[in-house]
This record gives C-alpha cells, structure tokens and sequence, in this order.
C-alpha cells in the first residue's frame, strides 16, 4: 500500500488516436480503409467482441464517439494553439460547454451526437466473411458534414431571433418575468449553435489554426446590431432585467438554480447526475465546487453522485446510458479579475441535447466571504500538466502550407485508466483507499507516474506492468492507494507501449521510487520514453493518458 492523495478529482483526456498495425483491425478490414481519403472522409472503425446485432451496434457506438472525439480535439487544439491571441480567454470560455467534452473525464462519451450525419458500414456483412468479432466502419464527408452543420446553425439562428423579437414585445408590454424567461429559453439554443460552429471547423481538414481561431473569436466577441444578438448580449440584457443580488455564497446556487428551472418542461424529480464545479477549463475542483453542489441539492436537485464501488464492464457503450438517467448538469467557474461567471448546463444523457443553460456573473469582492478558487501549488500545475498533456495539436497546421497528415484517420493502441470511485470527478478523504483500474485493446505494457502537490516530485507507481493477451479488453486491478496529503492540484500519468520501456533513472526514498530528472521536460520525454526526436509524434505502438487529481484536506 502506497499513502497517496486525498480528495480527488479525476479527469481523463483518453482514447489517444494512432494508426492500426498490428493491432485490433486484421489485415482484411485494412484496405477497406483505403476507399475513404483522410482529406474526403472523416472516419473511425469501432470494434466489439462477438457477433450478432448487438455486437454491431456496440461498435458502432464506439466508432461514433470516436468520430466525435476527433472533432472536439481538434477545436480544442486549435484555441490552444492560439494562446497569444488577445481573445483567446473569451473564446475558451465561451465553447467550454462544448469543449468540456474533450478536456474532461466526459471525453471518453462526449455528448455531441452526429448519428443522423454518418454513414455506417459491416465489413464483415459487406465481403461475406465470418469472423469472431465485429467491426463497424462510420464515416461521412467533410463538405457534407460542414454544410449540414451550417444548415443546422442557420435554423438555430432563425429560432433565437424569434424568441428575442418575442422577449421584445413582452419587455414592451411590461411583462418582465415573461421576457426574462423567453431569453433565457434561448441559452440551450445558443449552446446548440456553439457546438454547430464547433463542428463546422472540426469537419475540415488540418485547417490554419489562425483562421480557424478568428472564425471562433468573431462568433465568440460578436456585439453587432440586428435581429440576432450574441449570447453575450442576451446574458447582459437578462442581467439589466433581473439585477440580482449575489453577496452569499447561497445567492450563487440560488441564480443557477431559478436560471435553469425556467427553462426546463417538466419538474426535477429525476436523479441528475451532477459533476463538480470545475475552475475554468484545467479539471481542478474549485475549492468551493462540493459546497455548490451540496447547496443545488438544497435547491431540489436530487444527484445520485459517483457509484461508490465502480467497475466498468461494458466498454463499447456509455455507462451513463446503463445509469438510467435521463439529465447530467455540469458547471465551471471563471474568473476574469475580479468579476466571476459561474456557468452551469443540462445535458440529455442519452441524447447529448442542451436542455438548458445557466450563465450567473458577480464581483468576488462584493461577496460577504470572498471566494478563493486554487490551491497553493496552481500554477506549478498546470506547468506540469502542459508538458504531460499529450494532446500536441496533430490535427492542426499551425500557419502554412497543408501537408501529408502526420497520423491517419483511426485509432491503434488505446490506455484507459479509472478508479473504484469512477472515471472523472470524484472524491476521497484521508484514509480511503483508491484502487486503480486500468484496460487497454491490445498486449501493452504500462506507466503510472504521480507528480506530488508539495514538492512536485516524480513519483513512479509502476514501470512495466504488463497486460497480456488475456486480459486484452477486459478491467485489470493495476493498484491501490492510501489516501494521504500533500494536497493541492496533482497528475497521474499512464502511458502504454506493445514493447517495454527503455530504462528510466530513479531513486528511493522513504519507500518511494522518485524520478532523477526534475524539470518537466525532462522528466516527461523520460517516462514517455521518447527521445527528442520523437516527441510529439503519434506511433502506432503506444497511447498515453493523463489524470488530474485535486486534493484537500476534507
């Protein structure tokens, strides 16, 4: 038993997408490939054991949300890219949203739905073969899934500005109340129309990060006259009608809440699976996320929370459908001087439709006891989660000419790693164990590394831990872990490889096996196993995920 950690959020940026070797595909499925171009088609094979419908449908499931994955992580790279752009903090915030699909645990089952725009094909069905296990092949066109997403965003647009001319003639007739819920109505819409522009720029093909950016920032920084107005707009002029007070912590669940029950049909008396408030986009619980959360109970909102002895056993399909609940609300908290946005959405568990949107702003320094956000060690964290953040912008060409793509366009060796508790934000206290589970779809070693709160150091869990042919595709019990501190913002890595990893400097400590090199660089491109001239580039022999950690005393 190892004392690690205390009060955990976990976050997962995983599947990574490398090429097919040797891997799941066999060699008959391969040259089908060939039929759909990477700068035509976008294109993902899904893949489940055994035969038979359900087998097909599980797979394409996973082809789907692969298809998905690929979209968001490519916007996603895009506004990274763009990090000295003088918009580049509205433009995060203002698709985060649709992004915390990508940047959070929640990527694994993103909730953008493109079923009604992809093509599917049964290989297996399609050359007459018999074979053990299925394969799905779904793809569609990126000219065609950009033009329907177009459509898809103009008719958004029609519906918001029917409902402001609407909210205009109640604001007319003095019918205040009425107003403020007809704009509010349209939030869902706007978060709808966001995710169409997401998918428009994720649909092209390894575009210019700089005007891919710009294409994002004007629909983010909008403020033109017209029938349309921003959501920026929107949020100010609902603000200007209600002028709510927000000086206790109590008035800030109190908004979100009276916000988004304004815009639902029917009454909250389902079970909501409620995720952490998380700060900005960098997976960290707030340090009042599960005071907020304890409050929207408060308010009505019955959360069923994490399952307490989590254990995944249906890969191919998103657990949250086998959950049974019909709305998941997540919110994160944004800080721009002293002005604060708490931002908060429902989402169809099944369906991934915005059912409704929350978007409350107040000054910390006007609140009885002002907020604090971080813990002490933010921002060596986040430092250390940049250099481990294997997500290096392979779908983008940064400012110049196109070129050959540097990966194809599916995925090979896939790591997946997830706690007792779950995948995501969840939690433990001083003394809880936490076990640590782990899947990967071919013969693989494994890497575990933990970067302590206090004195960031190196920590290595395990070194080689094989997973063997076996025990491919099924849940392995890699370890567990004591909770104890430092506490503040923590990492734990996992990378795979189908052959070992070369040797890495250690040394002990007080029963600990400490990584040598200290500097992130140093020590990220030694654990990955890479040497300068590789890093960055995606092999089809290995797969890399990354776990944030929060931890508190209580």
């Amino acid at each position: 038993m190892r004392n690690l950690l205390v009060y955990l959020l976990i976050v997962f940026t995983l599947p990574f997408h490398v090429s097919y070797a040797d891997g799941v595909l066999p060699d008959w499925v391969l040259p089908e490939l060939n039929k759909y171009p990477i700068d035509t088609f976008l294109l993902e094979v899904g893949y489940s054991d055994g035969t038979g419908e359900a087998a097909f449908e599980n797979a394409v499931v996973e082809a789907d949300k692969k298809v998905a994955r690929k979209i968001i992580k490519q916007v996603h790279s895009i506004i990274r890219l763009r990090e000295d752009e003088l918009e580049h903090d509205i433009v995060k915030e203002h698709y985060s949203a649709v992004l915390e699909d990508y940047c959070s645990a929640r990527q694994v089952a993103p909730r953008l739905q493109l079923k009604n725009a992809l093509s599917v094909r049964n290989p297996s069905l399609d050359l007459g073969r018999i074979d053990s296990n299925t394969y799905a092949i779904v793809y569609v066109k990126r000219d065609k899934l950009k033009k329907l997403y177009h459509e898809r965003a103009e008719q958004l647009r029609q519906k918001i500005i029917h409902s402001l001319e609407i909210a205009k003639a109640k604001e007319a007739s003095y019918d205040i109340n009425g107003a403020v819920r007809t704009y509010l109505s349209t939030y869902p819409l706007y978060e709808a129309l966001k995710e169409a522009e997401i998918v428009q720029i994720g649909a092209e093909y390894m575009p210019y990060s700089k005007e891919a950016f710009k294409k994002l920032a004007n629909y983010a920084t909008d403020t033109s006259e017209g029938p349309f107005k921003s959501h920026r707009q929107v949020i100010k002029r609902v603000e200007e009608l209600e002028r709510e007070m927000i000086v206790f912590f109590d008035d800030i669940a109190r908004v979100v809440d009276s916000q988004l029950k304004k815009q639902l049909d029917s009454p909250i008396s389902s079970i909501v699976l409620m995720e952490p408030l998380i700060y900005e986009d960098s997976e960290v619980i707030c340090a009042f996320g599960p005071k907020f959360i304890s409050a929207m109970q408060g308010l009505g909102w019955p959360n069923v929370g994490r399952i307490r002895e989590f254990k995944q056993t249906t890969p191919k399909i998103d657990r949250m459908h086998q959950t049974g609940l019909p709305w998941q609300l997540t919110s994160s908290c944004w800080k721009n001087g002293d002005e604060i946005t708490v931002r908060a959405t429902v989402r169809n568990v099944k369906t991934g439709e915005f059912l409704a949107s929350s978007v409350v702003r107040f000054l910390n320094s006007k609140l009885r006891e002002p907020l604090i956000f971080t813990p002490a060690n933010y921002s060596p964290f986040i430092q250390n989660s940049r250099v481990f953040d294997d997500q290096r912008n392979e779908a983008v060409v940064p400012d110049k000419e196109p070129h050959e793509p540097q990966f194809p366009a599916v995925s090979g060796l896939e790591v997946e790693i997830w706690t007792d508790k779950g995948r995501g934000s969840v939690a433990y206290v001083k003394g809880e164990t936490m076990k640590v589970f782990g899947r990967v779809n071919q013969p693989a070693y494994l890497r575990l590394l933990y970067i302590l709160a206090g004195d960031r150091k190196y920590t290595l869990l395990q070194n080689n831990y094989y997973i063997g042919p076996s025990q491919v595709n099924t849940d392995v019990e890699i370890d567990e872990f004591v909770c104890a501190p430092p506490f503040g913002a923590e990492i734990l890595v996992a990378a795979a490889r189908t052959e070992k990893f070369p040797p890495i400097e250690i040394y002990m400590e007080n029963g600990y096996h400490f990584l040598v090199a200290q500097d992130p660089e140093s020590a990220a491109r030694g654990f990955w196993g890479e040497d300068e001239n590789e890093r960055g580039m995606k092999r089809k022999d290995r797969s890399k995920t990354k776990v944030v950690v929060t931890t508190m005393e209580k």
